[in-house]
Formats: C-alpha cells, sequence, structure tokens
C-alpha cells in the first residue's frame, strides 16, 4: 500500500486501461451497475447492499434524486464511504460522492451534510488519516476496478473537498453548534469541484 495518498499519474495508466476497456465493450460504469434493473426508482439504492472496494476499506451505492444545486446534466451519483470504527464494531463515513451525467461520465465531486447520508461524521484531518489506499489488481471486475481507481486517481481532489467541507461548517453559520448544522436540512452541499476526467488523465500522463 502506498503510503499517503496516491498520485494521479501513479494511477493514470490503470485508470486508462479501464477506461479503454469500458469503451472496447460498449458500456459505463452506470450500465454495469444498473444492469438487470428494469425500472430505475428515484431515491433507490443500488445496489441494496453496496458494492465493497478495496478489500473491503470503501463501498458505494448510486442513486438518483433531485438534490439543491444539481447539475442539470446529472443523471445520478456515486456515494463513497469508508470503513471506520465504532465502539466494537464497524461503521462506514461519508467522504464523497460523484455526480454522473446521462452517458455514464463523471461530471463533479462533492460532499454532503452529515443528515443525508446519516452514519458518523469524521472531521478532516482524522478522516483523511483512516482513508486506506490498497493497490487495484487487474483480476478485479470491471466495475469494481473503475469505482477504485476514480478513487485512487482522484484522491487528492478528494482530500482538498474535505477540508473545504469542514471550512465550510464553521464559516455558513458562525454562532451555530456544529451538530446543529450537521442535522440541519436546509444545508445540502458542503464543497463541490467539476471534473473533466480526459484532461485530468492528459495532465497526469504528460
Amino acid at each position: 500500500m502506498s503510503p499517503g495518498l496516491p498520485e494521479p499519474a501513479a494511477t493514470a495508466p490503470a485508470f486508462l486501461q479501464c477506461i479503454v476497456e469500458l469503451a472496447r465493450a460498449e458500456t459505463n460504469p452506470v450500465l454495469l451497475l444498473l444492469e438487470g434493473v428494469t425500472r430505475l426508482e428515484r431515491e433507490r439504492r443500488y445496489p441494496e447492499g453496496g458494492v465493497s472496494l478495496m478489500e473491503g476499506h470503501w463501498r458505494c451505492f448510486y442513486h438518483c434524486h433531485a438534490a439543491p444545486e444539481k447539475p442539470g446534466e446529472e443523471h445520478g451519483h456515486f456515494h463513497f464511504f469508508a470503513a471506520c470504527e465504532a465502539g466494537a464494531s464497524t461503521a462506514w463515513t461519508h467522504v464523497a460522492a460523484l455526480s454522473m451525467d446521462h452517458e455514464g461520465q463523471p461530471l463533479r465531486w462533492f460532499t454532503v451534510n452529515r443528515w443525508v447520508t446519516d452514519g458518523p461524521w469524521v472531521a478532516a484531518p482524522a478522516l483523511r488519516a483512516l482513508l486506506q489506499w490498497p493497490d487495484i489488481g487487474e483480476e478485479i471486475p470491471l466495475l469494481q476496478r473503475w469505482l477504485s481507481l476514480v478513487l485512487r486517481f482522484y484522491a487528492p481532489t478528494i482530500s482538498h473537498l474535505l477540508g473545504q467541507r469542514d471550512r465550510m461548517l464553521t464559516e455558513i453559520k458562525p454562532d451555530a453548534a456544529q451538530r446543529t448544522i450537521l442535522e440541519d436540512r436546509q444545508i445540502y452541499l458542503l464543497s463541490a469541484q467539476p471534473v473533466d476526467v480526459q484532461a485530468d488523465l492528459v495532465a497526469a500522463l504528460a
């Protein structure tokens, strides 16, 4: 396992190869995940139990719903969670979400308030410290490989957004207690950054 955050340049070749394989198969991550779904239901999580990633250190699900400041071209988004200890058991803390367009391509990374996904809230420094980034082998199924590689490739972006998320919590209502803000249903989006996978890969591989 690489120490600290993975570097985009180190992940870029495997990520590009994964994208090439998707193109050859004439598919995309959203189509792969929703394979067999005949009627897509708003708000429902796909798959119900989530997708396990990176040796069980991460998991995610996909869903579609209306949301504040949602890009007009968004079809739905992946929510990514990291394993963390909660007493004697393992809990899942939300890290970030990835918007996907109607072609199954990434639009932006974003973070949300605690009430949106529930689960324990972990401050950015502690959350960065607990994140695990195992290497991704080619033997992993294509969907899980893409999901794992997009996380690794954008690890610095995610880390930056977590810092922005926590700063927003201190700035949005300076006089309110954090626990009150975390449950405020008028506060949904905390940080966001658009992505251009093609441009980002070119920059990483240059």
